[in-house]
């Protein structure tokens, strides 16, 4: 057994005094000063994070498109090929959905070019996962993927910009916003937490 994996899936006593520690510290004995410089460096872990987290995200795409491929290849059941599409659709539509809602309200200049470099690389990563260069490389690769890391870019741009909003103006601009945005969250952590559990199991 590695030594990291003991400290990873052990440990939880020492791991949750010392976050309460941190926090403690954080409140008690940091300047208001400090916060400032804290910023950039969360700024960077949250990059960090979100890498991450895309490259759990398309692993996932991958797993589960193989799986549906399996099955169809297995059963020669027609219901796996349209679940497959079905599911790649209904990403596709959820990420346009997305866009155009993050269009039609939120109007700053930064924000419009954040939303066209979003829908640019939606459109970057759907061509690419086609192109023949990429499908020799990978056979595996295909807009399944595409279609999930798509509907997770647009999530997380909402996501943000309903962060930066006043409570009261978010209720206006984008009414009902925070129910299905904590919706789509607790959906994503299901799927993540049973992704996770799976791959653990399989280790």
């Amino acid at each position: 057994c590695e030594p990291r994996g003991v400290f990873q899936d052990g440990w939880w006593p020492v791991k949750l005094l010392l976050l309460i520690g941190m926090c403690i510290c954080s409140f008690a004995f940091l300047p208001v000063t400090a916060f400032r410089y804290i910023y950039y460096v969360a700024a960077v872990a949250a990059g960090l994070f979100l890498a991450a987290q895309s490259t759990f995200l398309i692993d996932l795409g991958y797993r589960g498109a193989e799986a549906l491929v399996q099955r169809y290849e297995e059963t020669e059941g027609a219901i796996w090929k349209y679940l497959l599409f079905g599911v790649t659709g209904i990403f596709y539509v959820l990420a346009v959905a997305l866009n155009i809602l993050l269009f039609a309200r939120f109007r700053q200049p930064s924000s419009v070019f954040l939303v066209i470099l979003n829908i640019v690389l939606m459109i970057t990563v759907t061509v690419c996962s086609l192109l023949e260069v990429v499908q020799e490389a990978n056979p595996a690769a295909g807009i399944f993927q595409s279609a999930v890391v798509s509907f997770y870019s647009s999530f997380v741009l909402l996501a943000a910009f309903t962060g930066t909003l006043p409570a009261e103006e978010a209720a206006v601009q984008l009414p009902g916003a925070s129910v299905t945005i904590a919706v789509m969250t607790v959906l994503l952590f299901v799927v993540a937490l049973f992704y996770c559990s799976a791959s653990v199991g399989e280790a």
